[in-house]
């Protein structure tokens, strides 16, 4: 599963763009990634695939229940008044048709979840390794400077008046 498909929410990473603007790669924050893992009860990866996974069994039964009208106002048509058990058979068989087809679709799309889970829990642990291993940023001067220039500044004024 590539980068763009994990769908991690937006804040915990960086887009490259190539000069055409498009989205060649992405830069994750391996803090903020670690810090969203385990954020709340530390089921933040859980629950981003687990609201995937809702929304691909939410298309997939838009499409059955699209597929079932389709078949209702054929096998009306068909019908026309008429007591067919030929025809019901048919129609009955289409309708066991598209109950495995959704079968199959949802088992792709749990097949899908699990990857996905398997992919950010694998980039989390990468950050996790990536941030044991890095070493800390250099600590910054700035306080020191501050406090440097502060006094330089009293002594100047007490100098000069």
């Amino acid at each position: 599963m590539s980068a763009l498909e994990l769908e991690l929410p937006f804040y915990l990473y960086t887009e490259k763009k190539g000069p055409d603007g498009v989205v060649t790669g992405l830069n994750y924050k391996a803090e903020k990634l670690v810090a969203w893992a385990e954020s709340g009860r530390g089921d933040a990866v859980d629950k981003l695939c687990e609201q995937g996974f809702a929304q691909d069994i939410e298309v997939i039964e838009d499409w059955k229940d699209s597929q079932f009208l389709l078949l209702e106002e054929t096998w009306v048509a068909v019908e026309d008044g008429v007591d067919d058990a030929a025809n019901e058979k048919q129609y009955e068989l289409a309708c066991d048709a598209v109950n495995r087809e959704a079968e199959g679709k949802g088992e792709i799309a749990e097949n899908k979840k699990k990857q996905r889970k398997s992919d950010i829990e694998k980039l989390i642990t990468q950050s996790r390794k990536c941030l044991a291993d890095c070493p800390a940023p250099p600590e910054s001067n700035t306080s020191g400077y501050l406090i440097a220039l502060a006094g330089l500044s009293v002594l100047v004024y007490v100098v000069l008046f």
